[in-house]
């Protein structure tokens, strides 16, 4: 439980200097929409799915979310996949 309170407020901590910072910035992400290209949707799935694979914040959330629904009877790829 040590672990996990340090470990809650050093995130919560993190996210406020992040914050921060996205509110002190000049706007350097902004798209310049009158010289925007065509992208595939093809890329922007890719992009998406590498995103969302590599997202430890959604691992963490079906790590915590899934053990009391998972049954230790059962194969376990299956109710995984349901």
């Amino acid at each position: 439980p040590e672990a996990f309170a340090i470990l809650k407020w050093v995130g919560g901590a993190y996210l406020i200097y992040i914050g921060i910072n996205m509110w002190r910035s000049k706007g350097k992400m902004s798209v310049n929409t009158s010289n925007a290209t065509a992208v595939s949707r093809e890329s922007l799935f890719t992009q998406g799915f590498v995103t969302a694979i590599a997202n430890p914040k959604g691992w963490a959330f079906m790590i915590s979310l899934l053990p009391p629904f998972i049954s230790i009877e059962h194969d376990v790829a299956p109710q995984l996949l349901v």
